[in-house]
């Protein structure tokens, strides 16, 4: 038997047809003592769980770890088991293709396997049939040596997907950040520019500009104009310059206006 025969879907099928309880009941009566799952896979065996032994032989079959006849032979055991319960000719197929190879199968052997298609076919067990007939023989070095090829170009295949899958996504980054960028020099500009009008507000509401444009409207020293009667004049002076789109002497009429305001607030706040 062989699971390297098999590939990851046929090997993960294969998984789950055998029952953990089994595979425990046959470790209890076998010489393994329980101190050995502490030690290998750092659980006593009543806390192994079937995912535990499934990552755990999946990891010996992909070479990750180093392997362990033990645990193998009981997962072979258990599989066996669970096989044998199910289809009955499953003992004759395995005793037949114990020393045979799938790729060099002779034309009798080949018939005596067809001939048990249709019966085990009928039992509707997860797993096909000609992945189990692979799984029972025996492979050569030949055929070890190309499921080993073919397993290096899948991962190297898969590598490469995984590794244009990341540049694209590293692309798409890339854009976002330029996008972001161009939105941030843009903030700057407007934010520069909105300083500068700013700027040019406050210059322009400095006192002694005030001063200037009240005196460009009003005789301040020669009139003794109240707070009122000035802002009724410069109501006048709007809807004047208003009426005439004379938008630089509308802008300091509002400026004069806005003066005033500040002004009686100032006062009243004294006046309190």
């Amino acid at each position: 038997m062989n699971l390297i025969a098999l590939d990851n879907q046929e090997r993960k099928q294969l998984y789950r047809l055998y029952d953990i309880k089994e595979f425990k009941k046959l470790a209890e009566s076998s010489n393994v003592k329980g101190v050995f799952f502490v030690s290998i896979m750092k659980k006593n065996l009543n806390k192994i769980t079937k995912n535990d032994i499934n990552s755990f032989v999946e990891k010996m079959v992909l070479g990750e770890i180093d392997g362990n006849d033990k645990i193998i032979t009981l997962f072979y055991e258990t599989i066996i088991a669970t096989f044998r319960k199910q289809f009955n000719k499953f003992d004759e197929l395995a005793e037949l293709l114990e020393h045979e190879s799938y790729s060099s199968l002779k034309k009798e052997i080949k018939e005596i396997i067809e001939s048990h298609r249709k019966e085990y076919e009928s039992l509707n067990i997860n797993f096909e049939y000609d992945a189990l007939i692979r799984f029972l023989c025996e492979m050569t070095d030949e055929e070890m040596e190309n499921k080993i090829i073919k397993k290096e170009l899948d991962d190297a295949v898969e590598e490469n997907v995984n590794l244009k899958k990341q540049n694209d996504e590293l692309k798409e980054s890339l854009e976002k950040y330029k996008d972001s960028d161009k939105l941030y020099n843009h903030c700057l500009k407007e934010l520069e520019k909105t300083r500068k009008e700013n700027q040019k507000y406050k210059d322009i509401l400095v006192e002694d500009k005030i001063v200037f444009n009240l005196n460009e409207f009003i005789d301040i020293k020669s009139n003794n104009f109240t707070y009122s009667e000035a802002y009724r004049l410069f109501n006048d002076l709007e809807s004047k310059y208003k009426n005439e789109n004379d938008f630089n002497n509308l802008k300091k009429v509002l400026i004069c206006k806005y003066t005033l305001i500040k002004s009686l607030e100032g006062e009243q706040n004294v006046n309190k």
